[in-house]
């Protein structure tokens, strides 16, 4: 029964798209217990115990995320912030990334020479992964440099990752000026599809 539990949480874990991680340290072993969604846990427990019991769709319906979620995460400049400081009449884009996934850090290298595309949009990169990493991110990635990029971390409350119900990242939510969702990415997508979603924001 416990190995049962075991690979169910490990199973929940939200993950980079498509990688191996090859990594057997304690570091890799704490950053998939972080990650685990604890929904996707009780989901197949009630699966094994409730033979009427319909599990919750694995993406949300459009509507479900229609509007800008709640959030409160710790920025690189050591202040917590929520979705209170966004301008109501300006875009917004919502990325859940991680900062030790190669495919986030692999897009975001195709992105960056064309970020200033992007500048008329509102950016919250949101992870769940600890400060010191996400600071280390922000600096490598010179983000200071855009005013328009809010860059912080959720820690354990998960509540955007729940939210979407992201299961890999990189992970993006575009709204409009009103606020409302006009596209989802929740797999990589090429950097001219998402520019060209941006621009009908």
């Amino acid at each position: 029964m416990k190995r049962i539990i075991y690979m169910l949480i490990i199973g929940a874990a939200v993950g980079c798209t498509g990688a191996k991680n090859n990594d057997n340290s304690d570091t890799a072993v704490t950053v998939q217990a972080i990650n685990m969604d604890t929904q996707a846990v009780q989901e197949a427990y009630k699966r094994q115990v409730d033979s009427t019991y319909k599990p919750a769709e694995d993406k949300p319906k459009p509507q479900e995320i229609e509007n800008i979620p709640y959030f409160r995460i710790l920025t690189t400049d050591s202040v917590y912030v929520t979705q209170a400081v966004l301008k109501k009449d300006k875009p917004v884009m919502i990325v859940y990334f991680s900062p030790d996934c190669s495919h986030c850090t692999k897009f975001l290298d195709e992105l960056k020479p064309k970020l200033k595309e992007l500048s008329a949009l509102q950016i919250v990169m949101v992870t769940w992964i600890k400060y010191p990493a996400v600071k280390k991110y922000y600096d490598d990635y010179g983000f200071k440099a855009y005013k328009n990029i809010i860059v912080g971390t959720e820690g354990d409350d998960l509540l955007v990752q729940q939210y979407y119900k992201v299961k890999e990242t990189p992970y993006f939510a575009i709204y409009n000026h009103y606020g409302k969702l006009i596209k989802v990415f929740d797999k990589v997508p090429k950097v001219d599809d998402l520019l060209a979603a941006a621009k009908k924001a």
